[in-house]
Formats: C-alpha cells, structure tokens, sequence
C-alpha cells in the first residue's frame, strides 16, 4: 500500500480489503481541503462539541492539541482527523478575515496582505526602484529582496575558472575540463568515431578460421574465435542428453508406454502411474496434518488457496445471536426461553416454553398409570387401541438366569465341556475357498496372480487372468466409444443420467436470440437499455439531448442559441421529454421560435406570470450534420422573464 506524495493519503492496493473504508478516508480528506477556510488558527485546544465538517489549523505550539500535529489542519469526521499542510497550501481564517500560507515547518502559517498585490514592489518584503539590467537580490541580514547590478557581466574569457583567450587559433575548438589546472581549457573536439570492424574487437579471433566456420564462444578464452562446422558435437537422440537417463539395455529395456519423469537427479523412463494430490498443487495450502475441521479460502492477495479454522473465518466472537434470522438479546430478559421460528417476521425469536403436559402418563396416546403396580414393566405399542401400554417382563429378563427360563431344556455335556466335538450334529467348517460350493478352483502355481471372477452361466466363481483397466476415456464403460464424428464438440452428461455423450455446443450468434433480451423493429443508433419491470433488455433510439442556459433577460430578436450538428439527430413530434423553465415568470405571453437553418419549425410559449414553456412542435425533424438549430427572442423581450434553461430532447438517427 502506498500513499499520495504530497498529502501522503493513503491509496488502495489492488487486493485492498475494505477499499470503501480507504476511499471514505480519501473523501474526507478532500472535503475538508476544498472548502477552502478554517474556523480559526489561533485555536489551542480542540473544542469540545464540534460540529461533523469544522476544520482549524493547529497552532505551533499549542499544548491542547495532540502532540506532532503543529501546523496541521485538523477536521472533525467521526473524530479528529489530521493533514500535514504542503507547502504554500493557501485557506481562509473565517476568525480573521484573512488568507493564510503555510510556509514551512520554520515560518509556519503565514498571513497573506491585506491590499491586493498586482506588481512586484507590492510586496512587503521587496524594496528600492530597479535600474535597466538589475537582478532581484536577496539580502539576508536585511531580510528583504533589493534590486543589485549583476557582480560579472563580461566574456566568459573572464571567468576565473575558464583559461580561454578568445580568436581565430581556437576556432571549432571545445571547452574540456582540466583536473589537474582545476580549469575549462580549448581542445581539439573529436567530430568522426574511427570505424570499428568484427575483426578488429580484442575478444574475436579469426586465426586458422576458413570459408564456412562458425564462431563459438570459449569462456575460459580465448574468448569468441571461429570453427569448423563439422568438429562441433552434434545430439541425434535422447539418450544424448545430458540429462537423461537411459536404463541399463538402453532404449530397448524402456517398457511399451513410458514417458519420462524427473527423479531430482535425471529425467528417467517411468511407466508409474501419475498421482496428483491436493496436498501436491502449487497454488495450495499444503499439508492437511492438524487441519483437521478448517475450512479453505482463497487468500487475500487472491493468487492462491489457504488453510483458515473456522473461528478466524467466522470471528472468534461469533454467537447465536450473530446470526440474522435470529433476534436474541442473551440477557437476563430471554433466561429460561427457547428460540421459536415466527412465520410472520421470518425468524427465530426467544419466547416462554410451551405449557402443557410434562409427564408421560398425560400423554394421548399412553394409556398408564404410575403406580407400584407397575413397577419393572416396560412400554409396548398396542396396535388395536394404538396406545402404549405396560407390559411386565418375564423373570428371565429381569434376573438374565437360565434357571428363570420357563420351559428351558436342559444342558448337553458340550455346555459342561465347552468342546465343539461334543456338539451333536455339529456344521462342517469350510477352511478353504476352493471347498466352497461355487467356487471352482484348483488352487497352485497355476493360478499365481488370478482373481475370482464370477461365470454367470456356469453359476460359480473361477480364476482368470484380469488385467488393464481403461487406459482411455473411450474404454470407460459409460462415454462414447469412439471420437469419430466428435471434432469440436463438448461432453455432458445424457438426460437419462446414465453417462457421458457427445454434444455440439449451442452458440447464439444474434443478440436478439439471448433469453433475457428483447429487441422491437430495431433501427439504426438504437441502444440497449434494461427494463426491470420486464426484466429485459430492450431497444429504444439512443437519446441526444442539446441544452441551453440563457442568464438574465432576453434582447429583442437575439439569437439565444445557435447550434451545429455533429451527427445525424431527429426532433420527433411534441418534442416529448423537452422542457423549458425560467426562475423568473414572464409578464406576458411570450414565444421563442425554433428554427433550422434559419427556418421556423417550431416554438416555445410562456403565458403571463408562467415559468415552464408549452412546446409546439407539429411533425418529426430531422438534422443533417452541418445543419444549424437557432433559438430565437420574440422581437420585443418581456420585461421580467429571466434566467432561462432549456433541454431539447432529440434521438440520433
């Protein structure tokens, strides 16, 4: 961020947040500067109820004001604001009567003289009556300027530090410096710069060079010289490069659809697949490690993406009642409130709970009575009176004993053991896939690197070789096939949702063709406009509107105005949208004429004590560029219609 370099005011960078705040500031800068005057200078302490817009020059010296603001102006807006005057910065002392100049930080504000100054000697600090020739002087130990007759005023031959004798023998001769004479002394000026060949340059070397060489460039020398073309080394492959590194085998050892990668050393062949992850993008905010919650934005300097907690990107201060369909207080008056959507205002608002019932058994739809009888029991939904009712739970459920299971059978010898061999009729456990009932198998080298791939018309699962994948976009099982008959055109997906299909982009290539524009019987120098009602873009003739200002009382038969066409413009009928007014009413009915090229075509009326004009105006006229349109006064002026505007609304055509 920088700033002005004379009100050193602070300018908007071009990521500036909060630009309305910088350009405020700038605003109120320059309201308080153009106004021209100050309350007073002799003010040495801030009043204590300015009013918005006051402005004073701080005194030097005054102790009232803050300190480091000597000989600023100060202006109150939302408090008191500062600016270091610069020099020679004139305004008006409303206190005195008087214009003042800033004249630095020594002189300070200065008051400018009371007479007006039209010639030099008007001035206070300038005395005595010049002679032919003479310079203003300033003489300091009178503290006034003086006119004096020049101290030298001979050749400069005479100058002390020029050694010249001035004549023929010096003729075309140049005044040079002469550092160890300290003086300007005649030299002969050197007026042609001796040729220069390739040849000729200290760093170029032709020896052993013959017809058709290049020139090479040798940094450790002898500097540039000439080579044989055929001895320069020559890279026909890339292996050849410096830079790359074949596996060993050389180019037949590279796999089928390699490419090269960077290993931070050499570009090497890889068939790798390559990964590309959030954490990996140069514009990113990097490593996700404790960032676990944080949202991302773009930065303040917009050029790349960031990590922020969600207390930096909400305020660390954010509450409830922060948010704005909520209107809460959070004070002792909203305690024991609950926040209720109300339809009418579109918001939560704090209001009492709701009363009512605040047992269970109050419930409609329960049917149940709190009592001892019912102690243990649990709900249960009852469909044929849809209410819940109690219903006791069996010993077993409440004790968890198998001795309290009614009917329970008794234990086998595998619950004594705990060995699954004494379990009668126990299942066979499958221990391995290919015991598996669809699953046709034989497990062996054979099937080294297999999947199980289900064989729908055999009803099992089998080993098969899968390889691949799609490499390309045409392979994926859900897009077109092929590009054939595709050039050009977009992807998107079907109406079905199915999957990918080509499509030709719809372009509009007519304005009138977009949805929200509307364009009526379009005619030449029509421009667009928006129609908010209509929500539209629509067309209307493009406005050319020739305005007037006539101050004080009209002369008889004046030409008020005379105006020559630039472009083609049409005055149509009525002269809708045309207005005339005077600040003074007119005495009597009184008519200026409009005319084009000198002919009458129409006119304006003020009736007796009236301010607006009646048009007459009869059809549609057209101006050529180069015609000229006069307003002209009636041939006896009224006496008090005056201080005349007039705006003609044409359209061009």
């Amino acid at each position: 961020m920088s700033n002005t370099p004379n009100l050193g005011l602070t300018l908007m960078s071009a990521s500036q947040a909060q630009k309305d705040t910088v350009f405020n500031n700038l605003a109120i800068a320059f309201d308080a500067l153009f106004k021209g005057s100050v309350i007073s200078a002799a003010v040495t302490t801030p009043p204590a109820s300015p009013a918005v817009g006051d402005a004073y020059i701080v005194p030097a010296g005054a102790t009232g004001w803050p300190v480091g603001h000597d000989d600023n102006v100060a202006f109150y807006f939302n408090g008191w604001q500062y600016i270091a005057p610069p020099l020679k910065l004139r305004l008006y002392d409303v206190a005195t009567g008087r214009f003042m100049t800033y004249q630095g930080p020594s002189t300070h504000w200065t008051n400018d003289p009371l007479s007006t100054v039209s010639v030099l000697g008007d001035l206070t600090n300038v005395t005595g009556s010049p002679a032919d020739g003479q310079v203003l002087t300033f003489i300091a130990v009178d503290g006034h300027w003086e006119p004096r007759t020049p101290a030298f005023t001979g050749p400069l031959s005479g100058l002390s530090d020029v050694q010249v004798s001035e004549g023929a023998p010096i003729d075309g001769m140049a005044l040079t410096w002469n550092n160890t004479d300290h003086k300007w002394e005649p030299s002969a000026f050197v007026k042609t710069i001796p040729p220069v060949t390739f040849l000729g340059l200290s760093d170029v070397s032709y020896a052993g060079a013959s017809s058709g060489w290049v020139l090479v460039y040798n940094e450790t020398g002898p500097g540039a010289h000439f080579v044989a073309i055929n001895t320069l080394e020559t890279v026909s492959s890339l292996d050849q490069v410096g830079d790359v590194a074949y596996p060993t085998g050389g180019v037949g050892a590279i796999p089928s659809g390699a490419y090269l990668r960077w290993n931070g050393a050499a570009w090497v062949p890889s068939t790798s697949a390559v990964a590309y992850s959030w954490e990996g993008i140069s514009d990113g905010p990097g490593a996700m490690a404790g960032k676990a919650g944080y949202l991302v934005r773009v930065n303040a300097l917009e050029d790349a993406i960031e990590y922020v907690s969600p207390a930096a990107a909400l305020g660390t201060s954010f509450k409830l009642m922060d948010l704005l369909d909520v209107t809460a207080a959070e004070a002792s008056g909203d305690d024991g409130k609950v926040l209720t959507w109300v339809q009418s205002a579109s918001r939560w608002e704090p209001l009492p709970p709701p009363s009512g019932v605040t047992t269970l058994a109050g419930l409609s739809d329960v049917s149940v009575s709190e009592d001892v009888g019912h102690d243990g029991d649990v709900l249960a939904w009852h469909n044929a009176t849809s209410r819940w009712v109690p219903l006791g739970l069996a010993p077993v459920a409440v004790s968890g004993h198998y001795g309290d299971l009614t009917g329970a059978p008794s234990l086998a010898e595998v619950a004594l053991s705990g060995a699954y061999a004494d379990l009668t009729g126990k299942p066979t456990i499958i221990t391995a896939l290919a015991n598996l009932s669809d699953v046709t198998i034989a497990e062996g080298a054979g099937i080294d690197g297999y999947s199980l791939v289900w064989d729908n018309t055999a009803g099992h699962w089998g080993p098969r070789l899968v390889t691949g994948g799609a490499s390309a976009f045409t392979s994926l099982s859900d897009v077109p096939a092929a590009y054939t008959g595709a050039g050009g055109k977009f992807v998107k997906v079907n109406s079905g949702g199915t999957g990918l299909e080509f499509v030709a982009a719809t372009v509009t290539t007519a304005l009138s063709a977009l949805t929200d524009v509307s364009i009526t019987s379009a005619a030449a120098q029509d421009e667009l406009y928006y129609d908010g009602t209509a929500s539209r873009w629509k067309n209307r003739p493009t406005p050319y509107n020739l305005s007037a200002s006539i101050t004080g009382l009209m002369i008889g038969g004046e030409i008020l105005l005379q105006y020559v066409f630039p472009e083609a413009v049409t005055f149509k009928s009525g002269l809708t949208g045309s207005y005339a007014k005077s600040n003074t009413a007119a005495t009597a009915s009184t008519t200026v004429l409009i005319q084009k090229n000198g002919a009458a075509i129409g006119s304006m009326a003020w009736a007796g004590s009236g301010t607006s004009a009646t048009f007459t105006f009869s059809s549609d006229v057209a101006f050529a560029a180069g015609d000229i349109l006069q307003l002209v006064a009636p041939g006896t002026a009224d006496g008090t219609l005056a201080d005349i505007g007039i705006t003609l609304a044409g359209v061009r055509s």
